[in-house]
């Protein structure tokens, strides 16, 4: 056995994270470990790598027990991981992040030549071609975690463990990683990967662990086993029926008009209209400009051309700030990087964007509208938490995510806009966000949504938006359109001209 743990257990000040977790894992095998947000997944991840100390239990490696205190002793034992949050320094190529922790050195200078070519074979395994001398701050976040797992693999692990290595990731570059997860395999490595995308575990994985409430539920060979007996694990037993999202019918009024925008390289020529309670999503590949399409919108970067019109009403000005206030918000895609303060508590977070409401005068903060606002969001959203004085840095992803959405909401938002708004969460986490979406939309909600899983556009969307190169080149109806018809439209198999969005 390459890897074994054995009662494995993480205590926190009044939670118990992984409870005598014994798992096992052999040369040249993909395992799977799913389970909810918060069952444990990533606590076990991090005792595994060195970066949190089991409060008992033991690690074994090739049989011999091993105290792993950094992650430098994992990456000594020959395990490396992608964890789900990116890790990285802007100021750096995206050569010397992928070599970072080992840039070779001669007389005290680094060798570049090596560190350069060193790079280029992590990529080419991967399949990739990013530009080594591009700085990381210029990459999209799909193409971060791209250089994420190049990092890993530039170790030569024995073992890799990936967590949620594509949630960031749109179809078309979801295969490249799993092509590479194969290759490993078949050269010896024993790959752990943590993924939500039930998809993505039948095509790869050998294996699956069910983890829930930090103990081990059962593991067994994913011939063995079915999507819905894995789900009915990570839930408890109970399988929960497939949900029908009505997200009602939108209504006649424009709450957003977008002509001609173009907005840095990526976004050229888009135009469409987005009326009061509909949900439009945005499809495409990667680069297709996405997420700087919404960052745009939101004011953080600048337009170049074309403009908008909130309620008929044209936005002179690109201030974030100005336009929460006059009903527009945006849940970004990087929620740690651009969605929250980690370190502030819950209850702060989830007032950010509407200080006036809980503000008395000017640097006066109203206690009491603070938790009442707070309280109301934990329980609209059904946050997860110990307590809302506790920093937001505390949650799960998927609670990290609500309190990001509760923000906004509070903000009195209209115009709402989604980057990904369920990356990195769970199942039931996810049917969640899907149900919250739908209401919002129902009681007139205006709901532009970004999501590189295309089943989740054609389950929440009244119509969705296809972007090529910047450039909105149609829109389909999710009723009137199968998901292998979308995919092939994204993927630019039929080239047959399609209705422009209006």
């Amino acid at each position: 056995m390459l890897l074994s743990t054995e009662n494995l257990t993480k205590q926190y000040p009044g939670v118990l994270a992984v409870d005598n977790f014994s798992f096992s894992i052999e040369k040249g095998e993909v395992r799977a470990l799913m389970g909810r947000n918060g069952a444990g997944k990533s606590t076990f991840i991090k005792m595994v790598s060195g970066l949190e100390a089991p409060t008992s239990g033991t690690i074994r490696l090739n049989g011999e027990v091993v105290t792993l205190n950094s992650p430098n002793d994992a990456l000594d034992a020959g395990i490396a991981t992608v964890h789900q949050e990116l890790n990285h320094v802007h100021g750096l190529t995206v050569a010397e992040n992928i070599m970072l922790g080992h840039w070779r050195s001669r007389a005290g200078f680094i060798n570049y030549s090596e560190v350069y070519e060193k790079a280029q074979a992590a990529l080419d395994i991967l399949g990739e071609r990013i530009p080594l001398h591009k700085s990381m701050g210029e990459l999209s976040i799909a193409e971060l975690q791209i250089c994420e797992i190049a990092h890993a693999i530039a170790y030569h692990p024995r073992l890799l463990i990936l967590d949620e290595p594509t949630s960031s990731l749109p179809q078309d570059e979801v295969e490249r990683v799993l092509n590479v997860v194969r290759k490993l395999s078949d050269e010896g490595v024993a790959v752990l990967y943590v993924s939500h995308r039930m998809d993505e575990i039948a095509r790869v994985a050998d294996s699956v662990t069910v983890i829930r409430d930090g103990r081990a539920v059962e593991t067994n060979r994913f011939a063995d086993t079915s999507i819905s007996r894995i789900a009915a694990q990570m839930i408890g037993g109970k399988d929960e029926e497939a949900e029908q999202f009505d997200i009602g019918k939108p209504g006649d009024e424009i709450a957003l008009r977008v002509t001609h925008l173009a907005a840095g390289p990526k976004v050229r020529d888009v135009s469409f209209d987005l009326r009061r309670g509909e949900v439009l999503g945005i499809a495409g590949l990667l680069g297709a400009g996405r997420t700087e399409l919404l960052q745009a919108l939101a004011g953080i970067a600048p337009m170049q051309a074309g403009g908008s019109e909130l309620f008929g009403e044209g936005i002179s000005g690109r201030n974030v700030r100005e336009l929460i206030r006059k009903g527009l918000c945006l849940v970004p895609e990087n929620r740690k990087a651009e969605g929250i303060i980690l370190d502030l508590p819950i209850r702060q977070n989830l007032v950010l964007s509407c200080l006036s409401k809980v503000s008395r005068a000017i640097g006066w903060l109203d206690r009491a509208g603070e938790k009442s606002i707070s309280e109301a969001s934990r329980q609209q959203l059904d946050i997860k938490l110990a307590s809302l004085s506790d920093p937001v840095a505390s949650l799960s992803g998927g609670n990290q995510q609500k309190v990001v959405l509760g923000r906004c909401l509070n903000s009195g938002v209209k115009v709402l806009l989604l980057d990904e708004p369920t990356r990195g969460v769970d199942v039931h986490a996810k049917q969640q966000i899907y149900r919250e979406i739908a209401a919002l939309a129902s009681r007139g909600m205006a709901i532009l949504l970004v999501s590189s899983e295309y089943e989740e556009l054609m389950l929440l969307c009244h119509r969705i938006m296809i972007l090529e190169h910047g450039r909105n080149t149609g829109a389909v109806d999710p009723r009137e359109c199968r998901f292998d018809d979308l995919l092939e439209k994204i993927l630019r198999v039929d080239e047959a001209p399609m209705e422009q969005a209006t």
